[in-house]
């Protein structure tokens, strides 16, 4: 029976690209034939996974598979967990798009696999499989591991690494700082939370967005062949959940005109702070905090609502928004005086203080920050301007004076 398993493997390698293509198991061009758009879950996974690899290729000197010679074959184990990525490293070059920003670490690992002689040409189907000179693709997947780690040095990624998270301590010094102005200008704020994101299935077929891989060859670019009778037997992916450029769009429509058709939305809002994030399973969404002059209105119901209508209303239905202030333990953190946001009184400064480490926190935790974007210098917090109290008569006030352009950090 193994005899007749090996003697199957070695048929497969000895047959074309092109006949391999035909095979439901067998990956082609980087990529299964199934795979033509984004499917649900899919990008998320995948994205968290080569996140991991790197992790281990960068903080760790193990090693995948350890690989003996064996007569005339090649007897293969796993010799840690980085094994486990094997089969995924063709698909990692899926989360590759031209023109786009990534965090050193990703960037390092599409650089190398791009570069490195060998990798492109594994099938990624098995690791004793042989490509030529000899080398199996377990010997290959090492080498690409080590040639990951030597590029790193060269490139001092470590440190780059470091510098790309220590832009979260900047950030929440500047949130409170933040907080702690608005609490000074208005005795009495409505801080209210939500978080802003978007549907998981794609509404319609614009709303999709096609999974390209890279191809090597004589071109070495990326493909996308198409299967429509595959496309219809799982759902798509909302494309604004994966797709970082979508979301900050959607983003800056929303603050774009404070004095258009829902003006309403804006007449109290004295400030906010929002940032995009990256659930622990992928999609983006953002974080916020809208702050209303609390002498002017009460009712975080209401204007949770306000925002949902407007958010769905910029998004094309595509949208949602949730409620963070329905909460279970809300009355025990309360009780507690752990509970930040709602009615802020601005002249209790152990309430401004709650807020302002709340907000810190929330706003730059590790574990979700976005590791794309659309340009280096592409913000993904902002803070609105901290508008000055109305004075004078009634009135279209002039620009500057109670305007909502974005602050960007």
């Amino acid at each position: 029976m193994n005899d007749f398993i090996l003697e199957k493997k070695q048929d497969i390698l000895d047959q074309t690209f092109q006949q391999l293509a035909q095979q439901e198991d067998v990956c082609f061009g980087h990529r299964t034939k199934e795979d033509r758009t984004w499917k649900t879950g899919d990008y998320g996974w995948l994205f968290k996974r080569l996140i991991k690899f790197m992790d281990a290729v960068l903080y760790s000197k193990l090693m995948p598979f350890d690989v003996e010679q064996n007569g005339k074959r090649k007897k293969v184990t796993d010799a840690s967990h980085l094994a486990s990525f094997y089969r995924q490293c063709h698909q990692f070059m899926d989360l590759y798009w031209k023109g786009q920003s990534y965090s050193p670490d990703l960037e390092l690992f599409f650089e190398c696999f791009r570069k490195h002689p060998k990798i492109g040409h594994c099938i990624f189907q098995g690791a004793r499989w042989n490509l030529e000179e000899g080398l199996c693709e377990a010997e290959v997947f090492n080498d690409f591991v080590a040639f990951l780690r030597c590029e790193a040095i060269a490139g001092n990624v470590k440190k780059k690494m470091a510098d790309w998270k220590a832009v979260l301590k900047d950030e929440k010094k500047s949130i409170r700082k933040y907080v702690v102005q608005l609490a000074r200008k208005y005795s009495k704020m409505l801080a209210v939370r939500v978080d802003m994101g978007y549907l998981t299935v794609a509404p319609n077929e614009d709303a999709t967005l096609v999974r390209t891989a890279w191809e090597m060859g004589d071109a070495s670019a990326w493909t996308a062949p198409q299967d429509a009778e595959r496309e219809r037997a799982k759902l798509a992916e909302n494309r604004a959940r994966i797709d970082v450029e979508i979301a900050l769009r959607d983003r800056a429509t929303f603050f774009n005109n404070p004095y258009g058709v829902d003006k309403d939305l804006f007449e109290h809002m004295i400030g906010y702070i929002v940032k995009l994030e990256r659930s622990d399973d992928g999609p983006y969404h953002f974080h916020c905090i809208f702050f209303f002059d609390g002498q002017k209105v009460q009712s975080i119901k209401y204007w949770v609502r306000r925002i949902e209508r407007y958010w769905k209303k910029i998004t094309k239905d595509r949208g949602y928004v949730h409620n963070c202030h329905i909460n279970p333990k809300k009355e025990e953190l309360k009780k507690q005086g752990r509970w930040a946001v709602g009615r802020i009184n601005g002249s209790k400064p152990s309430q401004v203080r709650t807020l302002a480490r709340y907000a810190g926190w929330y706003f730059t935790k590790d574990g979700q920050r976005v590791r794309v974007k659309p340009k280096v210098k592409s913000k993904l917090l902002t803070k609105g301007r901290i508008r000055k109290k109305r004075l004078g008569g009634p009135g279209r006030p002039r620009k500057g004076v109670k305007g909502l352009p974005t602050a960007l950090i």
